[in-house]
C-alpha cells in the first residue's frame, strides 16, 4: 500500500488508481485459502476514483477462485460513488463467471455470499 498515515486514516486524499490493474490479465493466478490483505486494507474507509477499477481484469486460469476469506474493504455510498471505484474489477474474467466459483463479482465487492437488491456496485 502507498497510503501516508493521513490518507489511511482518511484526514487526507487516497490516492486515485491505488489498487487498479493489480492482477491485470494474470495468467494461472491461484488464490490459497487464506488469501488476504493486511489490516491496513481492511481498513481502509477512504478511496480515489478507480480506487479497485480493473483489478482482476482478464485473470485467467484453472485454478483461479476468488476464495472466502478475501474481501474489498468496507466503503460508505459516498466513496462508491467516486469515479469507477470498482469498474471492471472482474471484466472479462473467465474463471470468475465459471461454474467453479462460489461467489459473484458483485457477492465479492460486497462482502456477501450472494448479492442483495441493495447490492453496490459489480
Amino acid at each position: 500500500m502507498t497510503r501516508t498515515a493521513e490518507q489511511i486514516v482518511g484526514t487526507a486524499t487516497a490516492p486515485n488508481y491505488e489498487w487498479a490493474y493489480t492482477f491485470y490479465e494474470c495468467q494461472n493466478l491461484t488464490m490459497g485459502e487464506g488469501f488476504t490483505f493486511s489490516e491496513s486494507w481492511n481498513s481502509i474507509t477512504t478511496v480515489g476514483d478507480f480506487f479497485a477499477g480493473s483489478m482482476f481484469y482478464r485473470v485467467s486460469g484453472s485454478e483461479f477462485m476468488v476464495n472466502d476469506v478475501f474481501k474489498f474493504p468496507a466503503l460508505s455510498q459516498t466513496e462508491l460513488d467516486k469515479g469507477g471505484v470498482f469498474a471492471g474489477t472482474f471484466y472479462n474474467s473467465p474463471a470468475i463467471s465459471g461454474a467453479e466459483q462460489t461467489r459473484t463479482a458483485a457477492s465479492i465487492i460486497n462482502n456477501t455470499l450472494v448479492p442483495t437488491a441493495n447490492s453496490q456496485h459489480a
